[in-house]
C-alpha cells in the first residue's frame, strides 16, 4: 500500500480475475526488485507491527511503521521521553537519503505510544519547521 503509485493501485482494483491479479503483483514485485525486494519489504512490515504498535492501530498502520516501512532502518535516533510539560518525541536521520533526512514523531497520546509524524525534511513527507511548539503540553 505504501510503495504503489495511485496509477498502479486503480490498475490492480480494476482487475477482475485472481489470475490476473497474481501475475500483476508477480510482475509489480520484479519490476521494483532493484529498489525493494518483496522479502525486504514485508520484513520491514514485520518490524513494524512489532515495534510501532499503538493501542489503536497495528504497527504498520502507524506513522512511524508507514515510515520504516518505505525508508527502511534509520541511521541514528534520538528518544526523549514524557517530561510532565513536554510530550515523548523521537527524530529519526537517515544520513544517506536525499542529502540526509529527518522525521521527527511525536507521542499525540501524552504517554500511550501513538506517535504522529510531525515534522520531516524528506521530500513529499509533512513539513512543519515549528514542531518544537507540539511537544509542549498546555
Amino acid at each position: 500500500i505504501y510503495i504503489m503509485s495511485d496509477q498502479q493501485k486503480k490498475k490492480y482494483e480494476s482487475l477482475t480475475s485472481l489470475d490476473e491479479k497474481r501475475m500483476y503483483m508477480f510482475k509489480y514485485w520484479k519490476g521494483i526488485a532493484a529498489y525493494i525486494t518483496k522479502k525486504e519489504y514485508f520484513s520491514r512490515i514485520d518490524y513494524a507491527n512489532k515495534n510501532f504498535k499503538s493501542d489503536f492501530r497495528d504497527g504498520w498502520k502507524t506513522d512511524r511503521g508507514r515510515v520504516y516501512a518505505i525508508y527502511g532502518k534509520y541511521d541514528e535516533i534520538e528518544r526523549f521521553p514524557y517530561e510532565g510539560s513536554t510530550r515523548a518525541y523521537e527524530i529519526w536521520t537517515y544520513n544517506k537519503m536525499q542529502g540526509g533526512a529527518v522525521f521527527v514523531f511525536i507521542d499525540n497520546s501524552s504517554g500511550y505510544g501513538d506517535y504522529i509524524l510531525a515534522h520531516s525534511t524528506a521530500q513529499n513527507e509533512t513539513r512543519d519547521d515549528n514542531w518544537k511548539d507540539k511537544i509542549n503540553i498546555k
